[in-house]
């Protein structure tokens, strides 16, 4: 039986290694399988990036421009609404020393953004004729007025500074546009107006008509008083006549004062002025024809109500509103954005042409393990 002995190395002789293999870093591999793909189908990531860029610039050559005219505004100052605070004019609680810089221009604000407005302005200028020349009979003119004429017509507040109102308008047609802004701020500046001084006008209306029935009110109850008088005479000159009572029978005490009324008042009775005087008396109230002077705060009524007359509010003289810059034409249009459009179709078209790389390269491997497939079987 041989005796198997273990080989030794000798002393100094070199020791084998054994390498190892190492890890692969499966991320750098995935990187460089999709760059080698990349590589491969870069045909078609050109091509695809090219077609993009071509049917971006022709968009970009072909789109038809659109302009933007604008117009600033400007809040208006006290003197601009002076006019419309008429001092005194308080009428069943109203006042119209509310109408302050702010709130006309918030009115004004408000018409510039009223859909009513800008119906009547689309209307009265026939807008949707010269936005749509050749619309026939298929395009509504309430299709118009919303896409095309409402939804470019925008009125905005300046972030920086809150009081500047901004009115502009996009369209194919710069000096339309210009227009359209200028016009139509003049509508609604003309419409403000006109709220302010019928607002006005109807206030002082109110107060002429509440000051005519407080006179006509005194005039009818002093007419009543006196005639109320007369009858209290007559009756007292009855009773004096029956007492054969002729001359004053009263008589004065401390200050003068003199207090007379029916009996079971309290007060003097009538009949001891005598018939004499009652007679006089009697006779000049048959006669007066007037009672205005004998109305007491008559005279004040009809001053205020003749001044009320005197009121004019001048539309000339109130302005809503200050003009900073009226729209003028615009030089160049903002759309389209010819530069921004290429770029934008160029980087979508690479995005494109690198998923139609990945799918193709898809592709050509399926094609391959179904042809393995058919050959093995």
């Amino acid at each position: 039986m041989g005796i198997t002995q273990s080989h030794q190395p000798e002393p100094g002789s070199p020791v084998p290694v054994m390498l190892m293999p190492q890890p692969v870093d499966e991320d750098e591999v995935n990187l460089l399988d999709l760059w080698c793909v990349l590589r491969r189908r870069k045909w078609i990531i050109m091509a695809v990036a090219g077609m993009a860029t071509v049917a971006g610039l022709i968009y970009a050559l072909l789109a038809p421009p659109v302009y933007k005219a604008e117009a600033w505004l400007l809040p208006p100052l006290a003197e601009n609404v002076q006019g419309l605070n008429v001092q005194g004019l308080n009428v069943q609680g109203l006042s119209v020393q509310e109408f302050t810089p702010k709130r006309v221009y918030a009115l004004f604000e408000m018409n510039l953004k009223s859909r009513a407005l800008r119906r009547r302005f689309f209307d009265v200028h026939k807008v949707g004729d010269q936005l749509v020349p050749d619309r026939g009979t298929k395009v509504r003119m309430n299709i118009i007025f919303d896409k095309q004429f409402n939804k470019n017509l925008k009125v905005t507040r300046v972030r920086k500074d809150n009081t500047v109102i901004v009115v502009n308008f996009e369209g194919r047609n710069p000096q339309s546009a210009v227009e359209w802004v200028n016009g139509f701020i003049a509508m609604a500046r003309h419409e403000t107006v006109r709220e302010l001084t019928g607002d006005i006008t109807h206030r002082i209306v109110l107060a002429k008509q509440s000051i005519s029935r407080q006179i006509f009110s005194k005039r009818d109850l002093a007419r009543k008083r006196k005639l109320d008088r007369i009858d209290r005479l007559q009756v007292a000159l009855a009773i004096a006549s029956g007492m054969n009572l002729v001359e004053n029978r009263i008589q004065f005490g401390f200050g003068g004062r003199l207090q007379t009324g029916n009996i079971g008042t309290g007060a003097l009775p009538l009949y001891l002025l005598g018939s004499k005087a009652l007679r006089a008396e009697l006779g000049w109230l048959k006669k007066r024809t007037n009672d205005d002077p004998f109305i007491p705060d008559l005279r004040n009524l009809e001053e205020r109500l003749a001044w009320l007359g005197n009121i004019h509010v001048n539309p000339a003289k109130i302005r809503v509103a200050r003009l900073d810059q009226a729209a003028i034409a615009p030089d160049h249009p903002i759309k389209p954005r010819r530069r921004l459009i290429v770029l934008v179709a160029l980087f979508g078209g690479l995005m494109l042409g690198v998923f139609a790389a990945f799918f193709a390269e898809v592709l050509a491997k399926a094609r391959v393990e179904l042809s393995t497939t058919e050959v093995d079987a």
